[in-house]
């Protein structure tokens, strides 16, 4: 049974242990917290930061790891360098595998030194590279969000999942994407991260549109232009807003803020091309194809050299340039780009075909993964309540038979103290009696020799009586006799009465031990042939040969000495 209890608390043990941990959500190796929290503020600057603040960061950071050249460091340098990229360029694939390539060198170099919330942040930043989004994935940024949640990093668990709502939108689980958006934003609100709640309220109004709710959209996007962190730190976001709300509302106010917002940022020069053909649209709506041209011209080299941002942007550009063709009725070159935009139109529409069978795909895949997921929990759910139920049953059925043992253990006392008790009062009653045995054959004795000195008796008859009667008498071995029962019912009391006074006498022994078996001061007396009065005193010498404390009984002493 001690097995099942030492079995009983190792369950619970595990169970504590494997529901918490004791990482340090912000503690990525050997270094100091203030440098761990300059690691993490650098890594998520590309999200909430210009690029010059980027590289200010990184350049701090590597002040403070200036002449550290362990694997964990270099490791440490791969996975802010991706950071700092990212806030430099629009994902490609190049770029993508790329910076894949450096956060696989970082999380083989981490592994090896084994610094697990260093690993689990580089994983996540790797998933959040994946593509096309699969099962995989999907399970591999659910484990990773448990990770963060579990060490309480709940900052790094929302960033997490603001990549699952790209994810869900592009494979047609909008209304997913959306939740998820909503749920982060709020977790950004409550941990006081507003910056973060801008960004993913972008999303927010992506997703809005893709529902088709352009109220709610439109109310967001105001939001979001009046945003004054956007305005200050997310040029590249400000300028995607102000090209929508031109497009939704055509006000030449929004296209040269737009315009001028690309002026002001070298890295947005690849994202001007749409507005090379805005700004040619403008200019053929005053009859001016000549400047129109020229204008679509430069967009195309921009386009050619940096490329376009997507198929769109060279589409609006080529039919652009036919309507100006068009214009200045040159019917051969506008009939010539009229063909290419076409072509490409056509191209357009069999991608977004394409997309959308991916979409229904996945979509139905995402489905089965929900489902799967969910039978997944409630198979855990099942599995925890029958282990709960275990082990209370198991709880139970301790404590019954502790319970039991205890009670048993009680009854064997209580009866030990009855058998005690009766043997006592046994021993103390045989004394007694062996007592009146003496007092009966001393008068006898008396008699015998009141009768010889008056003549009724023979001296020779009188000689072999009180022979007779001497051997009856108690004395010395009808003491040793009780001493050795005494022994046998509390083995350990004559010895503890002899190391608590080692120089007491045999007279206060016998005294100490009629006390402890119940005898009356009156009974003691007639044992010890004295008086009454001599035998309070005899106790109030023993209280003190004993060193009673005072307050306390004799007889609850000398109990004590013998159950102890």
């Amino acid at each position: 049974m001690k097995n099942l209890i030492l079995a009983v608390l190792f369950l619970l043990i595990v169970c504590c242990c494997s529901r918490s941990s004791s990482d340090n959500p912000i503690k990525l190796g050997p270094y100091s917290d203030e440098v761990c929290a300059l690691i993490v503020r650098t890594q998520m600057s590309s999200m909430i930061e210009r690029k010059e603040v980027c590289c200010s960061l990184r350049r701090e950071v590597e002040r403070c790891l200036d002449g550290d050249t362990t694997a964990h460091t270099h490791a440490v340098r791969l996975y802010l360098d991706c950071a700092v990229r990212l806030s430099d360029h629009t994902p490609n694939s190049s770029c993508i595998k790329s910076d894949r390539t450096l956060l696989d060198s970082a999380l083989r170099l981490v592994d090896s030194v084994n610094y697990p919330v260093m690993m689990h942040r580089v994983k996540a930043e790797m998933l959040k590279l994946e593509a096309p989004f699969n099962k995989n994935v999907y399970f591999a940024i659910n484990r990773e969000i448990d990770y963060f949640g579990s060490i309480g990093d709940t900052l790094a668990m929302a960033l997490l999942e603001v990549s699952l709502g790209p994810c869900f939108n592009d494979v047609g689980c909008t209304e997913e994407a959306l939740e998820v958006t909503q749920r982060v934003m709020q977790t950004f609100e409550k941990i006081g991260q507003p910056r973060f709640v801008s960004r993913t309220r972008i999303n927010e109004a992506v997703y809005y549109e893709a529902l088709g709710d352009f109220s709610r959209r439109d109310s967001v996007n105001r939001i979001l232009l009046s945003d004054a962190e956007i305005q200050r730190n997310s040029p590249i976001f400000r300028e995607g807003l102000v090209r929508n709300a031109y497009l939704q509302l055509n006000d030449t106010a929004y296209l040269n803020e737009g315009w001028r917002i690309i002026q002001a940022d070298s890295s947005l020069i690849r994202r001007s091309t749409a507005y090379y053909a805005f700004f040619a649209d403008r200019m053929l709506e005053d009859n001016d194809a000549d400047s129109a041209l020229r204008l679509l011209r430069r967009g195309l080299e921009i386009g050619d050299k940096f490329g376009f941002p997507n198929l769109s942007h060279r589409l609006l550009i080529l039919s652009t340039m036919a309507k100006a063709f068009d214009l200045k009725m040159e019917a051969d070159s506008a009939l010539q780009y009229l063909k290419v935009a076409i072509h490409m139109r056509d191209s357009v529409s069999a991608l977004s075909n394409g997309e959308e069978v991916m979409r229904t795909t996945y979509g139905r895949e995402i489905e089965a993964l929900k489902y799967e997921q969910e039978m997944r929990r409630g198979r855990e759910r099942w599995a925890w309540s029958v282990l709960v139920m275990v082990m209370i049953l198991l709880a139970i059925g301790c404590f019954v038979w502790v319970w039991k043992q205890r009670q048993s253990a009680l009854l064997r006392l209580v009866s030990e103290q009855a058998e005690m008790e009766r043997t006592r009062h046994e021993l103390a009653a045989h004394m007694l009696a062996k007592q009146e045995k003496d007092n009966l054959l001393r008068e006898m004795n008396r008699h015998i020799g009141k009768m010889t000195s008056e003549g009724h008796m023979s001296h020779s008859v009188a000689t072999d009586l009180q022979t007779m009667i001497r051997l009856h008498e108690t004395g010395q071995k009808e003491w040793e006799a009780f001493e050795e029962l005494l022994v046998k019912i509390r083995p350990m009391f004559m010895a503890r009465l002899h190391a608590r006074a080692p120089e007491m006498s045999v007279k206060y022994c016998r005294l100490a031990a009629y006390i402890y078996v119940g005898m009356s001061s009156s009974q003691i007396a007639a044992l010890l042939m004295i008086s009454p009065k001599s035998v309070y005193q005899a106790r109030w010498r023993l209280r003190r040969q004993l060193a009673v404390p005072e307050g306390v009984g004799l007889e609850e002493f000398l109990e004590e000495l013998g159950a102890g």
